[in-house]
């Protein structure tokens, strides 16, 4: 069997934060032009930010778009009886169009952080999978599993290690996961379900 879905959704509304980082180049931007984001307390002598009063705000258009598929093979064998599985899902599209105080740090010429293209950031990777394998035969049974999350970057943490650029949001490579089991049911009437199964990941 194999299936395979495209599907798009869209969001307008939502809600969500400016986000600490935002605020201080927005703050300073707006006392380039004689005024300040009022949410932003700095302290009087070093003029370094000291609170942020963030409250939340409805968010403008979201678009999200991906493909999802799955295959699936069950076959029986003089060895037994075989069930294997794989699953994948694409990100193609995650947009967040800018907020308006978004857009105003977009329009100096700086990046907003959760705003444009969100793919790889925090928790949506392009790419993710499992694969399982699964046997039988009699009361012996086995199984293998795999697991693949895409690289992503976490913007709320900075780099500051020599495998990243200092500042930047931090990367977080890729990885893969790998679990299998084999066990042996019992059957008769005192232990009617029972098994023995022996693991590892």
């Amino acid at each position: 069997t194999v299936t395979a879905d495209y599907w798009s959704i869209e969001q307008d509304g939502i809600v969500g934060l400016l986000n600490a980082d935002n605020a201080v180049l927005l703050d300073s931007i707006l006392r380039d032009q004689g005024s300040s984001l009022d949410r932003l307390e700095r302290d009087p002598l070093t003029n370094e930010p000291t609170v942020f009063n963030d409250k939340f705000q409805n968010q403008e258009l979201t678009e999200i778009e991906g493909i999802d598929f799955s295959v699936q093979y069950n076959f029986q064998s003089n060895i037994g009886e075989f069930d294997l599985k794989v699953n994948g899902a694409y990100l193609e599209k995650y947009d967040q169009t800018p907020g308006s105080e978004q857009q105003i740090i977009i329009d100096a010429g700086l990046s907003a952080a959760g705003a444009g293209d969100l793919i790889k950031q925090n928790g949506r990777p392009e790419w993710r999978s499992s694969a399982s394998a699964l046997w039988r035969q009699g009361q012996w049974g086995a199984g293998l599993f795999f697991r693949y999350i895409g690289e992503i970057e976490d913007t709320s943490t900075k780099a500051d290690n020599d495998t990243a650029e200092p500042g930047k949001a931090l990367p977080l490579d890729d990885y893969m996961t790998v679990s299998a089991y084999v066990d042996y049911r019992l059957e008769n009437s005192f232990t009617e379900n029972a098994r023995f199964r022996l693991g590892v990941r």
